[in-house]
């Protein structure tokens, strides 16, 4: 899926988020009479302090709902970023979603990697009403329209290389499913087809590593031309980590076009040693479907403007250059 992390965050420096709490529900369900009153409650059992402004959504999440919040915490000002997942996906986002993304935010501490600290978790929704993440507010904006795309791109491949070193552990990779058969959408079946008769074969040996599981320009802040937080780690999986560059790829040749999207995958290379897997970018291109103009519509928020006409074409343009690299 393309999904969305939060918009602007701040960072926050008080002794009090060191501290965690996680209840102890291991079953996921969606309480519908809690409110945001249970929501807030929890956050201030979480933080023990006491949240001081009208909790503020941000725009364009897909997966969940995301809220800003400010906590006062023995005279400070702790400044939250609370999330909860919405109850109308096709899936239940608790365990092992919300534990192991809290169990990943733990292993972050203290890594290098710009990634929101963990205060509090609900995975059950039990006490929030949803299954809950309570987080620091990392400082910093989505950067949709940068000044200097070529720096922009390259940062992002060079924070994603450092992502796929970190010693965290997680569960194994699993993949989502792509197409089965060709779309009746497709502009040119002969990719497509090509396409399925290359996965229809085994990968070839790749590298393992820790695999952010939806890494693409919707989950990362950008402060003073750099970036200041990767967010979402929900899908961390340990497994191929052009897993990974595949789907940064897929989610910029939407958003921007095929030149930003094979530079990043040169980039990548240039900064991990490797050749990326033209067979991964394969298996990920292939889940994509004209409906992803509606996400990406929800996620831009009006930011920016966005061709759906061309998508298809530039998708598919992409798909070629991988079969041709395979």
């Amino acid at each position: 899926m393309l999904l969305m992390a939060p918009d602007p965050h701040s960072p926050d420096t008080s002794d009090a988020s060191s501290r965690r709490h996680v209840t102890s529900s291991p079953v996921s369900r969606i309480n519908p009479s809690h409110g945001l009153g249970d929501l807030i409650a929890f956050v201030e059992s979480s933080v023990g302090g006491s949240v001081i402004n009208l909790p503020r959504r941000f725009s364009g999440g897909i997966a969940s709902e995301v809220y800003a919040m400010t906590c006062l915490v023995d005279g400070r000002e702790l400044r939250l970023a609370v999330r909860r997942y919405i109850s109308d996906l096709p899936f239940e986002p608790g365990p092992p979603t919300i534990e192991g993304e809290a169990a990943t935010l733990v292993q972050l501490e203290g890594l290098g990697v710009p990634a929101p600290r963990l205060l509090g978790c609900d995975p059950s929704g039990d006490v929030a009403g949803r299954p809950t993440l309570v987080m620091t507010r990392l400082r910093g904006r989505l950067a949709l329209q940068p000044t200097d795309p070529t720096a922009w791109t390259e940062a992002l491949a060079e924070m994603l290389v450092a992502v796929h070193a970190l010693p965290v552990e997680a569960p194994p990779y699993e993949p989502w499913p792509g197409i089965l058969e060709v779309p009746s959408w497709a502009h040119r079946p002969d990719l497509w087809r090509a396409a399925l008769e290359l996965l229809a074969s085994k990968p070839p040996t790749e590298p393992t590593g820790l695999v952010h599981g939806d890494y693409q320009q919707f989950n990362v802040l950008w402060r003073s031309g750099r970036i200041s937080g990767v967010l979402d780690w929900t899908g961390s999986w340990v497994g191929p980590p052009d897993a990974d560059t595949a789907h940064a790829r897929l989610n910029l040749v939407c958003l921007y076009g095929v030149e930003r999207a094979e530079g990043f995958r040169r980039a990548y290379e240039s900064r991990a040693g490797r050749s990326t897997s033209a067979w991964r970018d394969v298996a990920e291109f292939v889940r994509y479907t004209p409906r992803f103009a509606l996400t990406l519509r929800h996620q831009i928020a009006r930011r920016i403007s966005l061709d759906t006409q061309g998508m298809t074409t530039r998708v598919e343009d992409l798909l070629r250059l991988s079969l041709d690299r395979a």
